[in-house]
């Protein structure tokens, strides 16, 4: 769960708040040509409020609910064995040691969870997504987006100008 947990938490750039409060009625996925989609409706107790957000990976939600033991409407996608979401604790000692298994820890990179949401913007604006609805998907405003992560389109912009080695 906890795999999956992440890998939502980079295909959607959700916070680990909003994931750990969701509930399988606020997920639907459907299709959309030859992608499936995933509406996440984020719920409003989350620190910027409800929103709705769409991202491609609907196959990790569908893997998820196929072998969650708490998959009723009013239950929890990330839930404890007793029903109750996992606890940031929980998740939180599980990075650490995914991050040290992975080597993360002996390189010297301090990754955190957050960095999840950071690659998933990141890469979104490296791949052309136009800032304004990436900042209403993500839940943070057009400002923060154009401060935090611009050097990410300024970096794409210029790699279609020049070629990788700095050539015409």
């Amino acid at each position: 769960m906890v795999r999956d947990l992440v890998l939502i938490a980079l295909a959607t750039g959700c916070r680990l708040g909003e994931l750990r409060k969701l509930r399988w009625n606020m997920i639907s996925t459907f299709q959309s040509g030859e992608e499936r989609m995933v509406e996440i409706k984020v719920p409003k107790d989350t620190k910027t409020g409800s929103r709705v957000v769409y991202a491609r990976e609907a196959e990790l939600f569908e893997r998820l609910a196929r072998y969650a033991k708490w998959t009723g409407k009013s239950d929890y996608v990330f839930a404890s064995a007793s029903g109750e979401p996992l606890s940031r604790r929980v998740i939180y000692d599980l990075w650490k040691e995914i991050m040290v298994d992975c080597g993360f820890k002996a390189s010297g990179k301090k990754l955190t969870f957050y960095s999840l949401r950071h690659s998933h913007i990141s890469e979104a604006i490296l791949n052309g997504a136009d800032a304004f609805l990436l900042s209403e998907n993500v839940g943070t405003s057009l400002k923060h987006i154009q401060n935090t992560y611009y050097h990410a389109e300024k970096e794409r912009v210029l790699r279609g100008l020049f070629g990788r080695d700095g050539s015409v």
